[in-house]
């Protein structure tokens, strides 16, 4: 039998497998890049052997405040590639002063008693604020990668003016896309769509592009259809509970090959980018991925 546990970790809870037996804290490298941790790892210097008795190498490790229950201590997690599961070790057991006999009686409910202890969305957003941010995500391990029909040719079409109004916005808009690394400075370019400037009812920009006269023409069709509204009511005809989620420019989670930024560069009035995600107003690539 397995035993959880979940302890938070500078602020995120994670959730480990104990293992008394162990002698270090292990996390798979997903999982710590979801604790938002940014300082750089350290060199290790040891080998780690698995269950099956392969040897692996951890990534690195690094210092971390952890928390149980009001205890308070800070330890060395080691960061481990991907495939391994969590696991933690006696001295955060022995240190952190978990008891062993509560861990037998949840078993590996820990987390999901922590989940039913949420009153409201104050509670949710406390205790997943990795969730709430207000910033665009990507979608790991996916890579966007647009087809061309045989013989298209790059296509072009000039900026549109920007009314002065909205100027200082849409400068903003492209400043905060640039830093975010989801639209780069290109020089020179043979493909090129204009921006389309959509205001928003908080007083911000959406910067969509018209790739209908250009681009869209050149793509291969992509077939998927999407679901109409009888459709979607009666797959929920069985649900209880229903929430109403927002997911942040959501094209935007998407990554793109180099190929594809490159053929969906935007011009604007300060020059070209390449767009590094997937933009607003390519075809119906969005619904078939998150569909």
């Amino acid at each position: 039998m397995k035993y959880f546990i979940s302890v938070k970790i500078e602020n995120r809870y994670q959730k480990f497998e104990v293992d008394t037996s162990a002698c270090y804290t292990l996390i798979p490298d997903n999982q710590f890049k979801r604790l938002g941790i940014k300082r750089q790892l350290e060199p290790t210097g040891i080998a780690f052997r698995s269950f099956t008795e392969n040897v692996f190498l951890p990534l690195g490790k690094v210092r971390v405040k952890v928390e149980h229950k009001g205890d308070l201590s800070f330890e060395d997690l080691y960061i481990v590639p991907d495939g391994f599961d969590p696991l933690l070790e006696r001295v955060w057991v022995r240190h952190l002063k978990i008891n062993l006999n509560e861990i037998d009686q949840n078993t590996d409910n820990d987390i999901q008693n922590e989940i039913f202890s949420i009153q409201n969305i104050t509670d949710i957003e406390k205790h997943f604020p990795e969730v709430f941010e207000q910033k665009v995500g990507c979608v790991p391990n996916f890579t966007i990668k647009l087809k061309l029909r045989d013989g298209a040719k790059p296509s072009y079409t000039p900026k549109r003016n920007v009314p002065y109004a909205l100027r200082e916005k849409v400068d903003k808009e492209l400043d905060s896309l640039e830093a975010a690394g989801i639209i780069s400075k290109s020089i020179t370019s043979d493909w090129g769509s204009p921006l389309v400037i959509i205001p928003k009812g908080d007083g911000t920009v959406r910067l969509c592009v018209d790739y209908k006269a250009g681009v869209n023409d050149l793509l291969m069709n992509v077939n998927y259809p999407i679901k109409k509204i009888d459709e979607v009511l009666n797959s929920l005809r069985h649900s209880k509970y229903f929430c109403k989620l927002d997911l942040l420019k959501a094209y935007l989670h998407l990554q793109t090959d180099e190929e594809s930024s490159i053929i969906q560069t935007i011009s604007t009035h300060r020059g070209t980018y390449n767009m590094n995600r997937l933009s607003f107003g390519i075809k119906i690539l969005w619904q078939r991925v998150i569909g």
